[in-house]
């Protein structure tokens, strides 16, 4: 059995690292393609603007069949990069992002990793994350006008409920 526990949508919750560190950083695409994410955007957004989102993981011991989520606010959604409606030159970023992380290992201790774009969500899946500093991004864009509540994003080990961590959560704005 499996306990889970999920606190309460009005609280406000703090950073915590229980083996794995979390950190979440909303950066400006306002420099070009060729200078992704040189500044921070802050808690207040820009309507129809997009934004790269770079979730930084570091663990001081390997950690197996780990998992990172982090949950979207209401008026956010994740960036397909993939369809053909969007941008190329945000995938070429996304892919060559990935491939510099590998780095040369053997393939049951690659940092391969499967990414999923949900409506509400980023999801990041390693079956072995080595220790060290890892970086995710993806691509976001303010879709909604308003002030809503930001969910912390967490990383866990799937199977090892007492290995996780998590960001701060608070309130994003969008104008």
């Amino acid at each position: 059995a499996t306990l889970t526990y999920a606190p309460a949508a009005s609280a406000r919750l703090k950073a915590r690292d229980e083996g794995i560190e979390v950190r979440r950083e909303v950066l400006s695409l306002t420099g070009g393609p060729g200078k992704f994410g040189e500044q921070l955007a802050g808690d207040t957004l820009k309507r129809g603007e997009i934004y790269l989102v770079r979730l930084t993981v570091v663990t001081p011991k390997p950690v197996f069949q780990f998992m990172l989520e982090d949950f979207l606010p209401s008026n956010l959604e994740a960036v397909q990069t993939g369809f053909a409606t969007e941008s190329t030159t945000y995938d070429r970023f996304l892919r060559d992002k990935r491939e510099t992380s590998r780095g040369n290992q053997y393939w049951w201790m690659s940092d391969w990793a499967n990414y999923e774009y949900r409506d509400d969500r980023f999801l990041a899946t390693q079956p072995y994350l080595s220790a060290g500093i890892h970086e995710y991004f993806y691509f976001a864009r303010a879709n909604l006008r308003g002030t809503v509540s930001r969910p912390s994003a967490r990383a866990f080990a799937m199977y090892e409920p007492e290995i996780f961590g998590r960001t701060d959560s608070g309130e994003t704005e969008v104008k």
